[in-house]
């Protein structure tokens, strides 16, 4: 996963919190794979991997919309 990708990702991240990611059937790594690379770079939880798609959440700073319970 390259710097870019990740910088995109955290870019939408904050102005969506929780974003749905294709991966290319013909990258050199599974979804699960690039899940857990995006999440441990990015610092988001895994919500769902499911076929060539993974979804992923991160509390805004400045956008926040998605209210937790607790």
């Amino acid at each position: 996963v390259t710097d870019e990708i990740v910088s995109q990702l955290r870019v939408a991240l904050e102005k969506r919190e929780l974003i749905k990611v294709t991966v290319l059937e013909t990258a050199f790594m599974t979804p699960r794979e690039a899940c857990t690379i995006v999440c441990e770079k990015i610092g988001a939880e895994a919500v769902q991997c499911i076929g060539n798609k993974f979804v992923i959440y991160k509390e805004s700073r400045d956008n926040k919309e998605i209210i937790l319970p607790r």
